[in-house]
């Protein structure tokens, strides 16, 4: 997957440096991915590889390399290491020689998640991935994947999928086994559970990164997605806008977000928040786990279907809800106009509000 990468700050094309490497289990892609670099033939023909066409067979020799650790560095001396098999696109090291660009853009967009990163690394840690997640097994999990983002299996198979915001890797890894090749991007520590639940899986790749800071050159995956994240970050229309850049002509992108509240429950929660948002993470997760009985009715009043879900997770919800920074709430309505106004057309929305996809034409906007 090197030949998609770029830096996540300036979005220069990038070089490696492998420190350890292991061997990986065998994988041989149906079409071969890279079509700018094979770092195969890179590293074994001295640099001069690139001139000669790729293969499946030299796509098979180079998925049987794991990098444990190592960096990926740009020419403007942006450097950013890979340790425990995972590429850390969040801790920027800046060769003191070079004069780097859009640092402190970088840098200010990750202080501003920075509570919504410490919430998910609470949360994940907590999250027993062998067991039900919110009331959904990983079969269920992936059925309501496919009914909220508009699409189904067929549509995946061959394809080179982004999973913004992907946990612990539980769903990246079901998508797969439907002949999809996955890159999964968290900003949280739950990444690293992700890599050792599901590191094995040669058709899935993990990512620790902000999704404002992608670390992929544009317009590279065939489809890219993104379920209950949106509600959770600074600025949804601009981290769609993000997302859409990576969407090659005739690919499709799906997100979900929160449907708008009843304006009773909203102005409750509101209340609510302004108290929670000042207190310490610890504490909001006690006072979650206290309030799981009162979340039954909160649903009947702001009119979102009741599901069967263990009292565990019924907890970890409400912790989501009441720690997390920031909270978005969109119509479909709204959502559709941002497909339109950065060009995807066969927009197709979710009975089950708020999910949307749509194919991206090829067209600047």
């Amino acid at each position: 997957m090197f030949d998609i990468l770029a830096c996540p700050v300036c979005g220069g094309e990038v070089s490696l440096t492998v420190l350890r490497e292991d061997e990986a289990p065998a994988f041989r892609p149906e079409v071969v991915p890279c079509q700018r670099r094979c770092l195969w033939k890179e590293d074994k023909c001295g640099g001069k590889g690139i001139e000669q066409k790729t293969g499946i067979e030299d796509c098979g020799r180079c998925h049987a390399r794991e990098i444990v650790e190592g960096s990926i560095s740009c020419p403007q001396g942006h450097n950013f290491s890979i340790s425990r098999g995972l590429l850390r696109a969040l801790s920027l090291k800046k060769e003191k020689t070079r004069a780097g660009a859009g640092e402190a853009e970088f840098h200010n967009l990750l202080g501003q998640h920075g509570k919504v990163k410490a919430t998910f690394d609470r949360e994940w840690r907590m999250v027993d991935a062998e067991k039900e997640i919110y009331g959904h097994s990983p079969e269920e999990e992936e059925e309501d994947f496919f009914r909220r983002m508009c699409v189904d299996e067929k549509f995946l198979k061959g394809k080179l999928v982004l999973d913004v915001g992907c946990g612990i890797g539980r769903l990246a890894d079901r998508l797969s086994q439907r002949n999809a090749e996955v890159v999964g991007v968290e900003l949280s520590s739950g990444v690293e559970k992700a890599w050792g639940l599901v590191g094995n899986n040669p058709r899935v790749h993990f990512i620790q990164g902000n999704l404002f800071s992608l670390p992929f050159r544009p317009r590279v995956f065939d489809y890219v997605y993104s379920k209950g994240v949106l509600q959770y970050v600074s600025d949804p229309r601009e981290a769609f806008r993000q997302m859409s850049r990576f969407v090659r002509p005739g690919g499709g992108l799906s997100v979900t977000l929160y449907p708008p509240l009843p304006r009773f429950f909203s102005l409750l929660n509101q209340g609510v928040r302004a108290m929670t948002l000042r207190f310490p993470l610890g504490l909001v997760h006690s006072l979650s786990l206290i309030a799981v009985p009162f979340l039954s009715p909160a649903w009947k009043i702001s009119g979102v279907e009741e599901r069967r879900i263990p009292w565990r997770d019924r907890g970890h919800m409400i912790f989501n809800w009441l720690a997390s920074d920031y909270q978005n709430f969109h119509s479909t309505e709204e959502v559709v106009s941002w497909y339109r106004e950065e060009g995807f057309a066969d927009i197709r929305s979710s009975p089950l509000p708020v999910g949307v996809f749509g194919r991206w034409e090829g067209r600047e906007r």
